[in-house]
């Protein structure tokens, strides 16, 4: 059983006021989880586009993940048939206690790019909205650089930090009724943090037992918190 408290209802996806696309989560998993996946710790890749504090804890367990879509996700299918999503990335985690056991820290890098193809669009002029003067192809991209920090004593806490590059293609430019293709290049960052008690462990530290329901039945329960926000976008 996993209790999970969350201080945010979302965790706000960086530069969202020029790049709403940012906004679609990338990964299955965390969707599944609503709003509580941002103070979840399990491994999730994809999940640190939402909260890079994710991959300070989870590189307690020192490893490389690469994940991503196998082939483009059909998005709003049932409204278009021409937009298409996807999405990869790859994690490293560290743990230095392997160097020395008196250090609860771990380190975690990790690359994210998502894209998100709004195939062809119409673009009316200024003079009459009802009538195109051009169809444009329309991409939004985002490559998105994390660094995690994780200590682990007693409590497992995360730390992070999203360094992102955004191109945005959805301003054309429009000259003398002719329509070009334009894009805006944002510089965002944002912060997460993640707070994870496991009280199984706790508790097995505490009184040197390990709780069972039953014979060779481990009980597995803790208390998370986490938060996520975007702090500055340019």
């Amino acid at each position: 059983m996993l209790f999970s408290i969350v201080t945010s209802a979302w965790a706000q996806a960086p530069g969202t006021a020029a790049a709403t696309f940012l906004l679609i989560q990338p990964s299955l998993r965390a969707n599944g989880m609503g709003g509580t996946s941002v103070s979840s710790v399990e491994n999730d890749a994809l999940g640190i586009a939402f909260n890079p504090a994710r991959l300070g804890v989870w590189a307690n367990e020192s490893f490389f993940i690469a994940e991503f879509y196998p082939a483009k996700s059909d998005w709003l299918a049932g409204l278009a048939s021409d937009i298409f999503y996807d999405a990869k990335t790859f994690v490293a985690g560290y743990n230095l206690k392997k160097l020395d056991h008196r250090i609860p820290v771990s380190l975690g890098v990790g690359y994210t790019h998502v894209n998100l193809d709004l195939g062809e669009i119409a673009v009316t002029g200024p003079d009459d909205p009802t009538t195109p003067i051009g169809v444009l192809h329309i991409v939004e991209r985002a490559k998105l650089w994390t660094l995690g920090l994780g200590f682990d004593y007693w409590i497992k806490a995360g730390f992070g930090w999203n360094f992102e590059s955004i191109e945005s293609g959805l301003v054309p430019a429009i000259i003398e009724n002719q329509v070009y293709p334009a894009s805006t290049n944002i510089k965002a960052h944002d912060f997460g943090v993640v707070l994870y008690a496991p009280g199984e462990e706790i508790i097995a530290r505490l009184t040197g037992k390990t709780l069972e329901l039953r014979a060779r039945s481990r009980t597995v329960f803790g208390l998370g918190l986490g938060y996520s926000k975007a702090i500055s976008a340019a």
